[in-house]
């Protein structure tokens, strides 16, 4: 009868052991890189990719996916492709963060192949980048080239209505104009526009970009309408907080700096 007892609590425990394991499994979140248990993920509710590794009825086998060897490539308009090596077929998944940013952000939902273009990046500065595939993850860190723009020497100039806003005030919901300046030419000009908000705390995530932007011959300026809410909701959500202070919009035309335009905000 004790051997029979020992033989049903060893299958006992087995089970046990095997159940703990299929409960635990960690996986990478494709959305923020943080490792959860779970059908979601514990740091910011992201669902668990379907290709993550699962346990099934009958067994349950450990991954052998590898991420490694992220290249980076800076390309004519400014954007940069990532490129990775991959043991598994993916779908991939690709984000990017700074130091100083509270959460990460990607530009596609995955990826099929082992490369990336990532677009909304600001030159100059330095982004850690993260690869996943929901079971392995890489990182590299990486500085965006920076340059200034010299095709277009006179009339270049980046303006705005309304220079300061009181948040705390009702000022939030205040609107403005902002105008990008240019000499008038003879024939049409296309480049990727690119509009950047620095703040006291560094950059915000928020990059307005426009791939196809053609410049008219005859026009001096284009201008646009926008609510200082959109941007300082990034700004808080980037940094936890909208600290006072001089803040700037920065013009790009293919990567290269054009113009720029100081501000004041009163934060709240």
């Amino acid at each position: 009868m004790k051997r029979i007892t020992a033989l049903v609590l060893t299958v006992l425990l087995t089970f046990m052991a095997a159940a703990a394991f299929a409960v635990s499994e960690t996986w990478i979140c494709p959305v923020c890189g943080f490792s959860s248990t779970g059908n979601f993920c514990s740091n910011c509710g992201g669902r668990k990719p379907a290709s993550s590794g699962s346990a099934s009825s009958g067994s349950a086998s450990a991954s052998t996916s590898a991420i490694s060897n992220i290249r980076f490539e800076s390309l004519r308009n400014g954007n940069v492709r990532v490129t990775w090596s991959a043991s598994g077929n993916g779908p991939f998944y690709v984000n990017y963060t700074m130091p100083s940013w509270n959460s990460r952000w990607r530009e596609s939902e995955s990826y099929t192949r082992t490369s990336a273009v990532i677009k909304h990046l600001v030159p100059g500065q330095r982004y850690e980048f993260t690869v996943s595939d929901g079971s392995a993850k890489a990182s590299a860190y990486y500085t965006v080239p920076s340059g200034t723009f010299s095709e277009l020497l006179t009339n270049r100039k980046l303006t705005m209505d309304r220079t300061t806003f009181d948040l705390g005030n009702g000022g939030i919901h205040d609107t403005f104009q902002l105008r990008f300046y240019f000499p008038q030419l003879r024939s049409e000009r296309r480049y990727s526009w690119t509009l950047a908000l620095k703040t006291p705390l560094g950059y915000s995530s928020r990059v307005i970009l426009d791939e196809n932007f053609a410049m008219q011959p005859k026009i001096s300026y284009y201008y646009w309408n926008f609510a200082i809410e959109g941007f300082m909701n990034r700004v808080e959500e980037d940094f936890g907080e909208i600290p006072s202070g001089y803040y700037t919009f920065e013009a790009y035309l293919d990567g290269q700096y054009y113009a720029g335009v100081d501000f004041y905000v009163y934060g709240r």
